[in-house]
């Protein structure tokens, strides 16, 4: 297990009932130092919306790139891997507003080669706009 830093951004889209997510998550040592690329899409089976928070849970398929590690700060370049994995994730955002949120996400993309697991602090912004939130939320 190695710790690292993990960004990335997804795109939440319905068609019909159904709602899926597109995303990308960089991971490596530091800010720009990147060694895996992941790349994933998937099925939201499980989402509870209310006017103060969403959650989430979806399941799909990623696509990841990258270098093996060998040691801190060193990877295996003259060997790159490309490969299919299985990617999960359950996200809490609470809102701000209504279109506007934190929150937090626990994720997994499993593969052959490289399987990473971790917690992120995430930014919500949607574009369904209903003004301030109820319930608790901010008003201005």
């Amino acid at each position: 297990p190695r710790t690292q830093l993990d960004m990335g951004a997804n795109f939440n889209f319905h068609i019909r009932s159904k709602y899926f997510r597109l995303g990308i998550n960089f991971s490596g040592d530091g800010f720009g130092r990147w060694n895996n690329n992941q790349y994933h899409g998937g099925w939201i089976f499980r989402r509870i919306e209310t006017e103060r928070f969403n959650w989430a849970t979806l399941a799909g398929i990623s696509y990841s790139t990258g270098y093996d590690f060998v040691y801190a700060g060193h990877y295996n370049v003259t060997d790159p891997y490309e490969n299919v994995g299985i990617y999960l994730e359950s996200q809490y955002i609470r809102k701000i507003l209504y279109d506007v949120g934190v929150g937090v996400s626990l994720f997994a993309d499993i593969n052959k080669r490289n399987q990473l697991i971790g917690l992120r602090a995430d930014f919500y912004f949607s574009g369904c706009y209903r003004g301030p939130a109820t319930g608790g939320g901010r008003r201005r």
